[in-house]
C-alpha cells in the first residue's frame, strides 16, 4: 500500500515546526489522502542542500515505489536552491509522486505544476540571496558605526573595583580595560549589592 509522505523542515534550533504541523494537519482534515500518512522532519537543518536526513529517508521510500503523494508547508521547506529543487520535484513527477504544497495550495502534478514549482523555487532563491546581501549591508554599516559583535567581554569586577579605590574615573578604568562605561558601573554596582 502506497503511503502520502509529509515532510517538514526548520531552519535553525530557535524555529519550530509547529506551524507547518499545524496547516498540514488541517489540510489532511479537510481532504481525503490515500493509505498511511508518514511524517518526516529535519530538525535545524538548512535547505541551501538536500543532504538532510528526513529528506534522504523520503528520497528513499520514494524510489522503493512506497510513497505516491508528498505534501509539505511550502515549497522551500523542500529546497531554496533553485537547480536543487527543480531536480528534486522533476525525479518525484517522473515518478508519478503528486507533491502538494499546502499554503501556497499547489498541487504539482503534471507538467503546469513543475513549471509553476520552478518558478517558485526561483522566487525563493532570490528572496534568499536578498536577504544575505541586506544582512551583509546592514553589518557592515553597523561596523562603520563601531558596533562590536560577538560575546561580550569577561569583566574582572576585582580589578574594576581596585583601579576604582586608586581614584580612576569610569572612563579610564573602561578604556584601560577596554570594556564599556556601562560595563563598569555594572560591575561597580555589583560589587556594592
Amino acid at each position: 500500500m502506497k503511503k502520502t509522505a509529509i515532510y517538514l523542515r526548520r531552519s535553525s534550533r530557535t524555529q519550530e515546526t509547529t506551524c507547518q504541523r499545524s496547516e498540514i494537519e488541517k489540510y489532511l482534515n479537510d481532504n481525503v489522502v490515500a493509505g498511511e500518512v508518514a511524517w518526516y522532519a529535519d530538525e535545524a537543518v538548512t535547505g541551501s542542500k538536500l543532504n538532510r536526513p528526513a529528506l534522504r529517508r523520503l528520497q528513499r521510500d520514494i524510489v522503493d515505489g512506497t510513497v505516491d503523494t508528498v505534501i509539505c508547508w511550502k515549497l522551500d521547506r523542500l529546497s531554496r536552491n533553485i537547480c536543487d529543487g527543480v531536480k528534486l520535484l522533476t525525479d518525484w513527477t517522473t515518478r508519478n509522486v503528486r507533491v502538494i504544497a499546502v499554503t501556497q495550495r499547489l498541487d504539482l502534478s503534471g507538467p503546469l505544476g513543475r513549471m509553476v514549482a520552478s518558478l517558485l523555487l526561483g522566487i525563493a532563491e532570490m528572496e534568499r540571496e536578498h536577504l544575505r546581501e541586506r544582512q551583509a549591508a546592514g553589518i557592515a554599516t553597523a561596523r562603520a558605526r563601531g558596533t562590536k559583535f560577538g560575546r561580550p567581554k569577561a569583566v574582572d569586577t576585582t580589578a574594576i573595583r581596585n583601579m576604582k579605590s586608586t581614584g580612576l574615573s569610569v572612563k579610564q578604568i573602561a578604556d584601560y580595560l577596554s570594556i564599556s562605561r556601562q560595563s563598569v558601573y555594572n560591575a561597580l554596582r555589583f560589587e556594592a549589592a
